[in-house]
C-alpha cells in the first residue's frame, strides 16, 4: 500500500501522518508519546493521592519514611521524562530500542502505583502501617528500575567513562535498596535509602536542566 513505511528500515525517513490536517510526526514524537502516557499515569497517581491525603488529613497517620519514598519516586518520574529526550536521535525502532525504554517506563509506573495507598471512603488511613506492609514491593520495583537503566545504557549508549560511573552508582543504589528490604528493622537505613535516591535524581534533573 502506498505511503506505508516499516520502522525497521533505517535508511528511510521516519514520518507518520496524523489527523485530517496531515501534521507530520517524527519517529521520536511517535515513540515518546507512548512513554509519556505511561509516565503521566504514574505522576497523576502520585499527585492525586497526595491531594486526597491532604484533604483527609484529619484521619491520616503520617509516615515520614513513606513521604520520602513518595518524593523519591516522584523525582524518578521526572528524571525518566527528561531522560526520554535522549531518544530524539532515533532513526530506527528495533525491538531492543522499543522494549528497553518501555520497560523502564513500566517499572517507573510500578513504583508510583505501589507507593500510593488505597484511600477508603471512611475510617483511618495509616501510612505507617501501609509503608511497613508495602515498602518491600516499591523498593524492589525501584531496584529493578535502576538495574534496567543499566541494561538500557549498555544496550543503547556508547560505553564511556561517564556511563561506567553512572552504571556503578545505579548498581550500588540498587544494592542499598535490596539491603534495606532485607534489614527492614534498621531505622537509619530506611531513611537513608530514599534520601540517596532523591539526591541522585535531583542531581540528574539539575544536570539535565542546566546542560
Amino acid at each position: 500500500m502506498r505511503g506505508r513505511r516499516r520502522f525497521g528500515c533505517a535508511s528511510r525517513e521516519r514520518r507518520t501522518r496524523v489527523g485530517t490536517a496531515g501534521v507530520a510526526m517524527g519517529l521520536f514524537e511517535f515513540y515518546t508519546v507512548l512513554l509519556s502516557i505511561v509516565i503521566s499515569i504514574g505522576l497523576a497517581s502520585l499527585l492525586g493521592t497526595a491531594m486526597r491525603l491532604i484533604q483527609d488529613a484529619d484521619r491520616v497517620t503520617f509516615s515520614a519514611i513513606h513521604a520520602l519514598w513518595a518524593v523519591a519516586i516522584f523525582l524518578q518520574q521526572l528524571g525518566f521524562w527528561l531522560k526520554s529526550w535522549d531518544y530524539h536521535a532515533l532513526t530506527d525502532l528495533t525491538p531492543v530500542i522499543f522494549f528497553t525504554p518501555l520497560s523502564l517506563a513500566i517499572l517507573a509506573y510500578a513504583c508510583s502505583a505501589l507507593v500510593t495507598p488505597h484511600i477508603p471512603e471512611h475510617g483511618p488511613i495509616d501510612l505507617k502501617a501501609f509503608h511497613a506492609r508495602q515498602s518491600p514491593r516499591y523498593a524492589v520495583a525501584m531496584a529493578a528500575y535502576l538495574l534496567m537503566a543499566i541494561v538500557q545504557a549498555i544496550m543503547m549508549d556508547p560505553m564511556t567513562a561517564d556511563l561506567q560511573i553512572d552504571g556503578l552508582v545505579m548498581g550500588l543504589m540498587a544494592a542499598v535498596i535490596l539491603v534495606s528490604v532485607r534489614w527492614s528493622r534498621i531505622a537509619w537505613l530506611q531513611v537513608l535509602t530514599p534520601c540517596l535516591i532523591m539526591l541522585a535524581q535531583l542531581r540528574f534533573i539539575i544536570d539535565r536542566l542546566i546542560a
